[in-house]
């Protein structure tokens, strides 16, 4: 293989990386950030593509126009490779009400990070621009006690997690479903430390523009079973009490395509099921949860 062409190749990816992104540097006003969710540390990752370094004169026309279609190739190769890959998100609780949020892998791509309650209040927002990587600190320490979304997306992927703010303290919901993306099953998990009873969830698609939300061994207590977009606007809203089970049908046509989450509430867990909605088709995405007990819980509801 020519010796320049990996040099030509680092170039031609550079300066094509630059071609694709002319006039994205026309930022909209971003909202401001409310004084009781503070980012108090912001340093992006610099990763980005390699500088272009100096190239030997070519002596003839003909090695000149071999190399360029051997490096035209090559940046093909190199936006083959990158196209479709998966957002590295990393969300960790290092103290009390603080977040350590690392991104990677975001391809230079417009992305948006929100946390929104669920009542379509957006608590903290920022848009990046043309980076590939990000690492700040949230400080959640005097947002309302309640049940929050974070989420990370752009034209590509897209990442979503639960949190609850209670007591002081900040909980990251955990994921109940190993992999999601291999199909829907049943959920079961152990709905109260006290008893041997199950909480079963199904969250399925059953046919176009439907969600559809079985669960069982609910013991006659009392769910709660609401529906919203990303942004935290409520869709629709169910309880039910007295009974062993719950199932139900939701009619989803006219609503915009995008991402939506189910959040299932007991006295003791809450479940977070992610979707997305597009075209009359519903894809069941992450299912998450937290065991709550009732003193949390209703802290949390004030």
């Amino acid at each position: 293989m020519c010796k320049l062409c990996p040099v030509y190749a680092s170039y031609v990816r550079w300066f094509g990386s630059r071609i694709l992104y002319i006039g994205a540097n026309v930022r909209a006003k971003e909202p401001e950030v409310p004084s009781s969710l503070c980012r108090i540390e912001n340093h992006p990752t610099l990763t980005g593509a390699l500088a272009p370094k100096k190239l030997k004169k070519m002596k003839t026309p003909l090695k000149a126009f071999l190399t360029l279609t051997i490096c035209l190739f090559s940046f093909n190769l190199v936006f083959a490779a990158n196209e479709g890959g998966e957002m590295i998100v990393h969300l960790e609780q290092t103290e009390s009400g603080y977040l350590d949020l690392h991104l990677a892998n975001l391809q230079e791509q417009r992305t948006e990070i929100a946390i929104a309650d669920m009542n379509g209040t957006t608590w903290y927002r920022e848009w990046l621009n043309k980076e590939e990587g990000f690492a700040t600190r949230l400080k959640l320490t005097e947002i309302p006690n309640g049940t929050y979304v974070f989420y990370v997306r752009n034209k590509s992927d897209h990442y979503a997690k639960g949190l609850l703010k209670a007591n002081g303290k900040v909980r990251l919901f955990e994921e109940a479903q190993a992999n999601p993306k291999a199909g829907v099953k049943a959920l079961q998990t152990s709905a109260n430390s006290k008893t041997t009873a199950n909480l079963i969830s199904y969250f399925t698609a059953p046919e176009a523009n439907t969600l559809g939300i079985q669960l069982a061994n609910l013991n006659k207590s009392a769910v709660e079973v609401q529906i919203h977009d990303l942004n935290g606007m409520p869709i629709a809203k169910d309880q039910s009490s007295g009974a062993y089970g719950y199932a139900k049908k939701f009619r989803l046509q006219g609503m915009n395509n995008g991402m939506y989450y189910v959040i299932v509430k007991t006295a003791s867990k809450t479940q977070l099921c992610f979707f997305e909605y597009s075209r009359g088709e519903v894809i069941i995405g992450s299912l998450q949860e937290l065991e709550i007990s009732r003193p949390v819980l209703e802290l949390a509801r004030r």
